[in-house]
């Protein structure tokens, strides 16, 4: 929806809440550690996560 793959998006993620699924169709890169993780839930009419994007 936002971009194709292997794109990339800058964004910033606060943790404050709790969810069972955080969604796996991004990977969140930690520029600082290098630490990664799946987020985001997206398709073609859906785009949901905790990010802040940077557009």
């Amino acid at each position: 929806m936002l971009c194709k793959k292997e794109e990339s998006i800058n964004a910033h993620e606060f943790h404050y809440t709790k969810s069972d699924f955080d969604g796996d169709d991004f990977t969140a890169i930690k520029k600082s550690t290098g630490k990664e993780r799946k987020c985001i839930i997206a398709n073609d009419n859906v785009f949901a996560g905790c990010s802040h994007l940077h557009l």
